[in-house]
């Protein structure tokens, strides 16, 4: 089935498309200032070890999320069985045990919770305790970068060394793939604004285990153009409005699948 004649409820955006070659120094530059600033992805780490520590592991269904990459990946003939996956923040494993039985698949979470849990509900699936912004330090080559409902929990510099590790990280061919909160999400706004940051706010909506949560919204054309600066071509991108949804968390989000060139 063509991926746009999928059932899916889409928003039309129209943005322009940036095709700036990859820049090796730029991308260099940004990694080398990931020293001390790969650090602040740890703000939220008591709030996930809590999350993940209260809750059994559910993989027993993937997200929809993880079936529209599948639909758009078995249909590619180099998504051969050998193909190699990172599941980057991949919480409790549901999607990362999906992908684990069709690639070779890596997950990496920052809890040492999920991690623990997951590495105990798995035979088939590698996970591995770290930081999403210097992933490479743990999977330096891969041919796919999947991470769903990651971003929008990561402050703006962590995302730029994740994008740019990721860049250097997939092979040429390879693919980047991405769902995050929108800037049309019903909880954007929600809260007290992050200083510093756009589009970010620390909120106690949909919370039981602390007080406040972090989150920062992205926006289709902006998320487009950061992956393209660093030698992607995106070649699925759209807002979903409904198939994110979870109980009462009516989610927004942007889906974006890119090439590596």
């Amino acid at each position: 089935m063509p991926l746009n004649s999928l059932p899916f409820l889409r928003k039309k955006i129209t943005f322009r498309i940036y095709n700036t070659p990859h820049n090796d120094v730029r991308c260099a530059a940004r990694l080398s200032n990931m020293s001390e600033a790969s650090k602040p992805d740890e703000h939220d780490q008591a709030y996930w070890n809590a999350y993940y520590a209260a809750r059994p592991a559910d993989i027993a269904k993937p997200s929809s999320f993880a079936v529209w990459a599948w639909k758009f990946l078995s249909a590619r003939p180099e998504a051969e069985r050998g193909t190699t996956l990172v599941d980057l923040g991949c919480g409790n494993g549901r999607d990362t045990e999906f992908f684990g039985d069709k690639f070779s698949v890596t997950g990496i979470d920052n809890s040492a919770a999920a991690v623990e849990s997951n590495s105990k509900n798995t035979t088939r699936v590698q996970y591995k305790l770290g930081s999403v912004a210097t992933f490479r330090e743990l999977v330096p080559k891969v041919d796919i970068v999947y991470s769903r409902f990651v971003l929008h929990a990561l402050p703006s510099v962590i995302q730029t060394g994740m994008l740019a590790q990721s860049a250097e990280a997939i092979a040429p061919g390879g693919f980047l793939i991405i769902e995050t909160r929108s800037v049309n999400d019903p909880l954007c706004g929600d809260g007290t604004p992050v200083k510093g940051e756009e589009n970010a706010w620390e909120s106690a909506t949909n919370r039981d285990t602390v007080s406040k949560h972090y989150r920062r919204f992205q926006s289709l054309e902006s998320l487009t153009k950061e992956v393209e600066v660093l030698g992607f071509e995106v070649v699925e991108a759209y807002e979903d409005a409904v198939n994110s949804w979870h109980k009462s968390d009516h989610a927004v989000v942007v889906r974006l699948i890119a090439r590596r060139t």
